[in-house]
């Protein structure tokens, strides 16, 4: 009958309008969202402020064989500066090269004298090419060396390091200046630190300071660069105006100026809004996300570019000089006298000595450390003191002094 309900017609299930369900599937991605950034928003705050480095020149230039090549009588000076544009320290060369582009004391000409008996040439990452007091780590070792020896029996020891190197560029450099050498050395070492095992080759974007000298903005990935322009980081800032004349002055209570407000822009400029920690977790969950450190970082033994350390290390071998690693320990490791690799490091520690046909020399009671008061060289740059860096020439010294003639 009509107007009748008909009794046997099902009733409809509960539900959204399409309109409704899409409305609050919005909302739900808003709101999951915002809460994504709100916990980013505060562990960055949680998080003291970046302390900037920054330079008024590039000091190690891009070379896409190398990795990187520093020209000669050159020299690296940092002001540190906050997150709020504050200086809060001056360093003044704090890593230099010679007429050779070697960043100790001795050059070729020093190496290859008549009355030079000991040739070494040592390689390393940025604890053995900082600058302290005119010194670094490699000069100790040969003041070290020379001490006790007879007139007239001169020690030579060449500086191929360079900051941010890992085992693979300290190999790559040792083999290149092997090369260069008319007299041959009677030993080739390579002091490191635990972060060094871990360090992979450099994939860079290249960018041209104000001086026009390449510049390697460094990068964990290559596939990084590729799809994300806020990859690629700096080992340190390039401003020309932050002199160390600017930063004494800042340091005295001078006025923050354009200076420091360049040295903000460019910071944010490269670094951005980059989500670091949702990243961080991300990646402890497994998903393919690229990491924004300064350094390229090995996951495993197979991420090696074994084929350019095979090459590095064939051209070592054709000196006939014999080869140390020697490991350098930190501050944590000197305390607590224990080495802490982790499983990661231990593998591929293991590969590179067996690719050296070597062993890695530890410290053995660290008795050479025991009287170090202040390790780091500033408050703001955990790089060694002097007496960091005296202690660290002593010990590795202490090592070659028995296979040296």
């Amino acid at each position: 009958m009509s107007g009748q309900v008909d009794q046997h017609q099902p009733p409809r299930a509960p539900g959204f309008a399409p309109a409704a369900l899409l409305l609050w599937l919005a909302l739900t991605g808003l709101a999951c969202a915002l809460a994504l950034i709100l916990f980013e928003v505060i562990m960055q705050a949680r998080e003291p402020g970046p302390v900037m480095r920054v330079s008024p020149a590039t000091y190690g230039e891009f070379d896409e064989r190398l990795g990187v090549h520093y020209a000669p009588d050159t020299q690296l000076s940092f002001a540190y500066v906050d997150g709020g544009g504050r200086v809060l320290d001056c360093i003044e060369g704090l890593s230099r090269t010679n007429r050779d582009g070697l960043r100790g004391q001795d050059t070729l000409q020093d190496h290859d004298a008549p009355s030079v008996r000991v040739r070494l040439i040592a390689s390393g990452d940025s604890f053995s090419h900082w600058n302290n007091a005119g010194m670094t780590v490699v000069d100790h070792v040969r003041v070290n060396l020379q001490a006790g020896r007879p007139a007239g029996q001169a020690v030579s020891v060449l500086n191929v390091a360079g900051g941010t190197f890992g085992l693979q560029h300290m190999l790559v450099h040792l083999a290149d200046q092997l090369d260069r050498l008319r007299q041959p050395p009677q030993a080739v070492v390579l002091p490191f630190i635990g972060d060094d095992i871990t360090r992979g080759w450099w994939h860079v974007r290249t960018e041209r300071d104000a001086a026009g000298r390449v510049r390697p903005r460094i990068a964990a990935a290559p596939a990084c660069l590729a799809v994300d322009s806020g990859c690629g980081a700096d080992e340190y800032l390039v401003v020309p105006r932050a002199t160390q004349a600017w930063c004494r002055a800042q340091l005295a209570g001078a006025p923050q100026d354009e200076v420091n407000a360049a040295i903000l822009a460019q910071y944010r400029d490269i670094a951005g809004f980059r989500f670091v920690h949702l990243r961080r977790v991300a990646r402890q969950l497994g998903l393919p996300l690229h990491d924004h450190s300064v350094i390229p970082r090995l996951a495993s033994p197979d991420d090696v570019d074994w084929q350019r350390v095979d090459a590095a290390v064939a051209r070592i071998r054709r000196s006939q000089a014999k080869l140390f690693m020697v490991y350098l320990p930190l501050e944590a490791e000197i305390r607590k006298r224990r080495i802490e690799l982790d499983p990661l490091q231990k593998t591929l520690l293991s590969r590179f000595e067996e690719r050296l046909s070597t062993k890695t020399l530890f410290p053995g009671d660290f008795a050479e450390f025991r009287s170090i008061s202040q390790f780091a060289i500033s408050s703001v740059d955990p790089h060694p003191s002097v007496a960091l860096q005296q202690a660290y020439g002593a010990y590795l010294a202490a090592f070659l002094r028995p296979y040296l003639h």
